[in-house]
């Protein structure tokens, strides 16, 4: 049988299968009568996407944590200006 005949949710469900529910590709393959090289296929396919999505995402965490952390520093600099400025005020008194 070709993937074309198999739905989009039927080959989500398949690779859950093996991938969440720790099945074998050849006990899945057998329940539900596909060949198991299709159903190695769209495990394979899965696993390189979800790697290219975890690539992705910690890209996006990097970039967050890099404008966060400057974001913390010119606060800690504007804190410690603003106690520079009070000490000064209470020294005056």
């Amino acid at each position: 049988m070709s993937d074309a005949k198999y739905s989009k949710h039927f080959k989500r469900e398949a690779v859950k299968q093996v991938v969440v529910l720790e099945h074998s590709i050849e006990n899945v393959s057998n329940r539900l009568g596909i060949p198991e090289e299709s159903l190695n296929h769209w495990v394979k396919t899965y696993v390189k996407l979800k790697e290219r999505v975890e690539v992705d995402e910690l890209s996006i965490l990097r970039k967050e944590n890099k404008r966060l952390r400057i974001e913390l520093k010119d606060a800690r600099d504007e804190l410690e200006t603003l106690r520079k400025a009070r000490r000064a005020d209470l020294g005056k008194g």
